[in-house]
Formats: C-alpha cells, sequence, structure tokens
C-alpha cells in the first residue's frame, strides 16, 4: 500500500510540474516517505525504494545511477529523520509538544530533505547529467520541494492517524465547520480576487492567518496540518490560473514566493498548535491536581485556610468554616487577623513579614472561641507558601485542636506543683522535727 501510495503520489507531483517546465513547488512522495516510516517504522523503508524505482520505470528513467540514487536517497532521508526524531526528541506523531514541532522542523526540513536531495544529486553527476559546478543548484533545486512536502504533507497524515488528545462534542465539530469554511472563502478571497477590484496594493495574502491561528490553537496539530494545506492547495491552484498575489508572470518566481509563504504558515502553525495544545495539557493538569489537593483539604479534620499579605481569606476548608459557623461565601475575603486579638495580630504580622526564607514557619498556640461560643486551645501552623518579585506572599494555616493536650498539660503541672508543696512542706517538718 506504501508503494502504491508512494507511485501515486509522485504521479500527482509530476503533473503540478506541468505547467512550470518540470519544476515541481512540491513533492508529495517525499512527504508519504516520511510519514510511512513515522507511522509504521523502519522496516517500511523497501516499501519506499520500490515505488521510488517503479515510479521511475514508468516515467521512463534511464537505469542508472540517479534512478538508484533517488531510490536510496528517498529510503535514507526518510528513516535518517524519524531516527534523529525518535532518538533526540522522542517525538510524538500527535505533534502536541513544542519539541516535537521544533525537532520536526529541524530534522526533517533540514537534514531529512537534504540527504534525499544529495543522493539525487549525486547521482545525475554520476550520470554524466551535470557538473560538479551545478551540484549546489540541483540540491537546492531538488530539496525545496521536498521540504514543502515535508511540511504540508507529511503532518496531515502523521497526526490523523495518531489518536487525538482532544474530544470533539457536537459544538466543536460545528466551530470546525466554521473554521474550515472561513479559511477556505478567505483564501479564495484573498488569492482569487487580487486584481479584480482593484486591491493589488493591500496585503489581502495575510487574510487567512487569523483563520489558520484559530485552527491551531482550538484544533492543535491537526487543525494546523489541515488548515495549511488547504491554503497550500489554494493558492497553488490560484498561481496556476495566473490569479493571486504571488503571479507575476514569471512562473518560476512566482512558485518561489508562494512556496516561502507556504513554508512560513506551515512552520508558525505547527509551532503555534504544539505550543496551544502544551499549554492547554499543562492547565489541565494543574486544575485536576488542585481539584485533587481541594478533595484532600476538605476531608482533613484540622482547621485550613489560606489568606494574602494583608490578611484577606482566599480559602477555607469545610473545618474551618463549621469552627466559625459560616459559609464559605461569607467567610472568604474576610481579614483572618480580626480572629486574634489585636496585640496578637500585631505580633503575628511583625512574626510573618520576618520569616526566614529556609523555613518560613510560625508556630504558636492560642485560645479560639467558636461560632456557637465554644472556647477550645488551637495551635497554629503557618507557613508562606510562595513569594516573588512578581506577586505577594500567601500564607497557609493549618490550625488544629490541641484542648486536650492543653489539659494534660495543666495536669501534669498542677501536679508537679502539688508535689513541690508536698516536698517543701516535708521539708519544713523535717527540719521542725530535729
Amino acid at each position: 500500500v506504501l508503494t502504491l501510495l508512494y507511485v501515486l503520489a509522485g504521479i500527482l507531483g509530476r503533473q503540478t510540474a506541468g505547467f512550470t517546465d518540470g519544476y515541481a513547488l512540491f513533492w508529495p512522495p517525499a512527504g508519504i516517505a516520511l510519514a510511512g516510516i513515522l507511522m509504521f517504522g523502519y522496516g517500511c523503508w523497501p516499501a519506499i525504494a520500490v515505488g521510488s524505482l517503479l515510479f521511475s520505470y514508468l516515467n521512463h528513467v534511464p537505469v542508472g545511477y540517479f534512478m538508484a540514487g533517488t531510490a536510496v536517497g528517498n529510503a535514507v532521508g526518510a528513516v535518517t529523520c524519524a531516527f534523529f526524531l525518535r532518538r533526540f526528541v522522542k517525538f510524538d506523531n500527535t505533534m502536541t509538544r513544542t519539541a516535537d514541532a521544533a525537532g520536526y522542523l529541524l530534522f526533517a526540513c533540514g537534514l531529512g530533505t537534504t540527504l534525499n536531495a544529495m543522493f539525487n544529486a549525486v547521482g545525475l553527476l554520476n550520470d554524466g547529467k551535470i557538473t560538479q559546478n551545478e551540484m549546489f543548484g540541483h540540491i537546492v533545486e531538488w530539496w525545496v520541494p521536498n521540504a514543502l512536502a515535508v511540511l504540508v504533507l507529511a503532518p496531515v497524515l502523521v497526526t490523523w492517524a495518531a489518536p487525538s488528545p482532544l474530544r470533539l462534542n457536537i459544538w466543536h465539530r460545528l466551530e470546525a465547520l466554521l473554521f474550515a469554511a472561513g479559511l477556505v472563502g478567505g483564501t479564495w478571497i484573498a488569492f482569487n480576487t487580487w486584481f479584480v477590484y482593484g486591491l493589488q496594493e493591500y496585503p489581502l495574502a495575510y487574510l487567512p492567518c487569523p483563520f489558520l491561528m484559530w485552527g491551531a490553537v482550538r484544533f492543535g496539530p491537526r487543525g494546523a496540518a489541515t488548515g495549511t494545506l488547504l491554503v497550500a492547495v489554494l493558492a497553488t491552484y490560484s498561481l496556476y490560473l495566473g490569479r493571486g498575489p504571488f503571479y507575476t508572470g514569471n512562473e518560476a518566481d512566482g512558485l518561489r514566493l508562494v512556496g516561502s509563504y507556504i513554508a512560513i504558515i506551515a512552520a508558525s502553525n505547527l509551532l503555534l498548535a504544539a505550543a496551544a495544545t502544551e499549554r492547554r495539557r499543562a492547565l489541565s493538569e494543574v486544575l485536576a491536581n488542585e481539584k485533587r489537593l481541594r478533595l484532600v483539604v476538605s476531608d482533613q479534620q484540622e482547621m485550613i485556610c489560606r489568606f494574602s499579605t494583608d490578611g484577606l481569606l482566599t480559602f477555607v476548608n469545610p473545618a474551618y468554616c463549621a469552627f466559625y459557623s459560616q459559609p464559605e461565601a461569607e467567610l472568604l475575603g474576610t481579614d483572618f487577623f480580626k480572629t486574634l486579638q489585636p496585640p496578637e495580630a500585631a505580633t503575628l504580622r511583625e512574626n510573618l513579614a520576618q520569616l526566614p526564607d529556609e523555613l518560613p514557619v510560625c508556630i504558636f498556640d492560642r485560645r479560639s472561641i467558636g461560632g456557637d461560643g465554644h472556647v477550645e486551645w488551637q495551635q497554629y501552623n503557618i507557613r508562606r507558601l510562595n513569594r516573588t518579585k512578581m506577586t505577594d506572599a500567601e500564607y497557609q494555616a493549618v490550625i488544629q485542636n490541641v484542648t486536650a493536650r492543653k489539659r494534660v498539660e495543666f495536669e501534669l503541672q498542677e501536679a508537679k506543683t502539688k508535689l513541690e508543696q508536698m516536698n517543701l512542706q516535708l521539708s519544713i517538718s523535717a527540719k521542725q522535727a530535729r
């Protein structure tokens, strides 16, 4: 199947080169080759090599170094690129990390396609078709269509074949349809009405960009890759019709301009989509951790609260609410220090301001009066949670009921006092007896 897809992609690429004297803007087989290796593993390289040989045979390419170089170059370039991505980037086919997108741009467009182009040029050189002085020009001529195919076609295949981290409901699907309609409509306006209404002085080529960013942010790498492919197809087709902002009358110049445009939006969209997905995943993890923390804190018997530097409560757990006989909504935003006596509050403010960075903890005991009027001894364990140059400090207080402990301490103290008094009386009695 991969061999057949490679041959069909080559036929399509050959057709697109028909109106530019043999110069192809895209070479789809390069995208098929890389996507095949990334999806099915290194063992698929023979399918790529056979596909290249079969395509060359169907197009009457003479048997020689160029045919062999093309087959080897396509396979080696794709395998090498995939190896470096797996080895150094830990590449994931979903392309949902910034590292995935950046590594893909580096190794796929930089390394893999360069190797492919070099094998092709060396094959032409050994067949005597070009000279050594022409090597660099032919490498560039092969590299550009390969790189664009890798940028535009391969990400679509790879991301759609991989399981998506996004779960789309009916509203998301409707939004996706609106995104696609807006992108196609915007691109069509930008590339087909350029000279019709005297708008040649306006940068309408950038009209699809907001829609591309919409797709990248909302639908991740799949949306970014699919949007880029749509724009690339419509922009190239418009150039073929002699329309659009990149049509100059010279086909080669027009292809270079539209190729640069497509390469920029493709790279930007992949990076934006990966960054947006990575941020969405990080935010989801933070919210999940916060939810778990809230559940743990809510189940604690100790009273727990958080307050800002000025004392305003930002969090209270059910135990705290129960002690003061007030709901959470009424307690949040009130002054934590008002639960203390004025001298205690002043002392605590001073102590909190002087907490060291090594162990920012303040511990003390006090008698507290609950919302129903009952009195209990409590131990306050207050820790500074964060303090940076950009944010004020926040404090968390864990308050334990230590009435039982205090009662035992008082009883021990009383027993100690009585024992000391008895010892003193015995000592006096002994002196009197002497």
